[in-house]
């Protein structure tokens, strides 16, 4: 849930008979980033027109090419912005459950089961932007974007499953984001949280085959009994 608007408490302490001050408009290009922060996420960026997006944003059309140059280059800015978003909101929630590197990795399915569970859930933003680009050219910067989040979400849970002792965590982490995409987007076709729950399980059988091999117990060597 996003935090309390701080201008909306202040009005609620004004003392009693002084008129409510006009509430502060956000810059532009902020404006704009809030709109296609919905829009692209709610209808998707092809089916989002630059009339839609200055509309919300309550600018001109003219102020997205000043600040933002083309209509592609702000859904590549909403995906960094979301990117710098999502992955502090991730990694707050990672640390408010667990320390323990090995239990951090499936924290991961159940910050992802509380994600689901948002009324306002229509999938992934990220796999969304690449899906809605993927007829455009290999440097698309919005597919750029949307590489560097993945990248960078992939390379946390090699670290993590590092920090764990785990064998191969470049292979374990490669599965584990398999996984955790996979039931995204399953989750978003069957409106169901259950493919989530499908996930931890298997995460938890994955995690489990990457644990070292525990030494022999002393005593047990195979060494020939005394005759």
């Amino acid at each position: 849930m996003p935090p309390p608007d701080p201008h909306s408490l202040q009005s609620e302490r004004r003392p009693p008979g002084r008129p409510r001050r006009a509430e502060r408009r956000p810059p532009p290009d902020q404006a704009l980033l809030d709109a296609a922060d919905e829009l692209f996420y709610r209808d998707g960026i092809p089916a989002t027109g630059v009339d839609a997006l200055a509309t919300a944003a309550g600018v001109s059309k003219v102020s997205i090419y000043q600040h933002f140059g083309s209509k592609d280059a702000l859904a590549a800015a909403y995906i960094q912005r979301r990117d710098q978003h999502f992955t502090q909101w991730f990694l707050d929630q990672v640390d408010l459950r667990h320390d323990e590197p090995r239990a951090q990795l499936l924290a991961v399915f159940d910050i992802l089961l509380q994600f689901v569970r948002q009324p306002e859930f229509r999938g992934c933003a990220f796999i969304n932007a690449a899906t809605d680009t993927r007829a455009g050219p290999p440097a698309d910067p919005v597919l750029a974007a949307v590489q560097i989040h993945k990248h960078r979400m992939r390379a946390w849970l090699a670290q993590t499953a590092a920090a764990a002792d785990l064998a191969n965590p470049d292979d374990l982490a490669a599965q584990l984001a398999l996984l955790v995409d996979g039931a995204v987007v399953q989750a978003a076709i069957e409106r169901s949280e259950n493919p989530v729950a499908a996930a931890r399980a298997a995460a938890a059988v994955i995690i489990a085959s990457h644990a070292p091999t525990p030494p022999p117990a002393p005593g047990r060597a195979d060494s020939p009994l005394p005759e």
